[in-house]
């Protein structure tokens, strides 16, 4: 068991192929009391250890949303003692980490609330279905009021979010986190940021009280 408490802990979420600018991201980072880790696929060849954590999934964007589900249940089975954490994807090219670094680590980031970011999005069925197809990736789609018995997900950009201790416990203890993570691989492509966002509305409605 890990006895040291943070105040944060960052998640630096990488491609095995941009391992060397989740590095330099990690490195230009300057945040008091925290702890940070950069999650790979189990496809990384290199070896483990300090703050670089190879998950047992494989690599790909429609398996996203297992890999953030692997990567909080890391951090909760570690035995980590945090108070909130950080989820930031890594810029595929070194010339944008001082963007990222302004955007997600600047003044405008409000980290009153339990789930806080940058970029909000409401997405309705029709808004994912097109955005999926101006990318040119397939998806079965469906399923909508499986996922959300709301129109709309309302949930930060993948990019950069934060989750205080309090809903990161909910999210991870939630007994309906596992299926909906497998579900949005099934029908929606993975993305691993509405999932977070479906939990904290239901988190709203009745996790506060624990």
């Amino acid at each position: 068991m890990i006895e040291k408490s943070f105040d944060t802990i960052v998640c630096i979420y990488s491609s095995c192929a941009h391992l060397e600018n989740a590095k330099k991201l990690r490195d230009s980072l300057s945040l008091p009391d925290s702890k940070f880790l950069i999650f790979l696929s189990k496809g990384y060849k290199g070896e483990e250890g300090n703050g670089i954590v190879k998950l047992d999934i494989d690599e790909g964007y429609e398996l996203l949303s297992l890999k953030t589900y692997k990567m909080f249940k890391y951090i909760h089975d570690s035995g980590l003692k945090f108070k909130k954490i950080y989820k930031i994807d890594v810029p595929q090219g070194a010339e944008n980490i001082d963007d990222v670094k302004e955007k997600f680590f600047g003044d405008s980031v409000d980290i009153k609330d339990h789930y806080f970011g940058n970029d909000w999005y409401r997405a309705s069925e029709e808004s994912t279905l097109s955005w999926f197809k101006s990318k040119g990736m397939s998806i079965k789609g469906g399923s909508w009021w499986l996922l959300t018995n709301q129109m709309y997900i309302h949930y930060f950009s993948g990019k950069f979010y934060g989750l205080s201790k309090t809903f990161f416990n909910f999210l991870i203890n939630d007994d309906t986190t596992r299926g909906l993570c497998n579900l949005m691989v099934r029908d929606w492509g993975g993305c691993e940021d509405m999932v977070v966002g479906i939990l904290y509305q239901k988190f709203l409605r009745y996790g506060q009280q624990n």
